[in-house]
């Protein structure tokens, strides 16, 4: 009886997830603005979700609340980009694609980003906060910047982060690694005047041309 309850209510979870794309009607800019969206409802747990461009405008969206989603695409449109914003939390349970457009930044103490996966043809940006999952990123990356957001405290906790890309990824404030990796193709540049790498556990790296680091 249990194992039928559970599948009733995996079945029920399945029909009212929802394929829903940002339309940015609502002008403000904010996720958490249900008229921004098609449907007009704001993004649950089961939802697949779209951010390519607003109006054939670029689009940007600003993540303010903690919230959980199925899966994102963000930056599919050819003529036009879209950047999401985080200042807090945002969990999708499936995969997370940044298309050539699409950027995401990661832009505060409570921002986290979980995945189980990541494929980022466009630009991650890790200014501040947290980053969990494995990331394949073929763009653009950066772990921090001359803002002083881009000199905040970034925190990797079981994450892998692979970096094929041939630009120069800027390195600032602290990067603390627990139980994670990175790698990449490209070489660095130290981002302000504040740069640290600390280990939380032993065995972290970052691996890069003419920039090996190991704790």
């Amino acid at each position: 009886m249990v194992a039928r309850a559970l599948a009733v209510l995996t079945a029920l979870s399945m029909t009212d997830a929802l394929a829903i794309k940002w339309t940015g009607v609502g002008k403000d800019g904010q996720w958490s603005t249900p008229s921004n969206w098609l449907p007009a409802q704001v993004p649950g747990s089961g939802d697949f979700v779209t951010i390519d461009d607003s109006d054939n405008k670029d689009a940007v969206v600003t993540l303010v609340n903690p919230t959980r989603i199925a899966s994102l695409a963000l930056g599919n449109s050819v003529a036009n980009s879209a950047r999401l914003i985080m200042l807090n939390a945002l969990q999708v349970s499936q995969s997370v694609t940044v298309s050539y457009n699409g950027e995401i930044q990661i832009n505060s103490g409570t921002a986290v980003l979980a995945t189980p996966s990541g494929d980022v043809k466009g630009t991650l940006t890790f200014n501040s906060g947290g980053l969990q999952g494995d990331y394949k990123v073929s763009g653009n990356v950066h772990f921090g910047d001359d803002s002083g957001l881009g000199q905040g405290a970034k925190i990797f906790t079981n994450a892998k982060v692979t970096h094929t890309g041939s630009n120069t990824v800027r390195l600032g404030g602290s990067l603390q690694l627990n139980q994670s990796r990175v790698t990449s193709t490209a070489g660095v540049k130290a981002a302000g005047t504040n740069l640290q790498l600390l280990a939380l556990v032993k065995d972290e790296s970052y691996t890069s041309p003419g920039f090996n680091w190991t704790a």
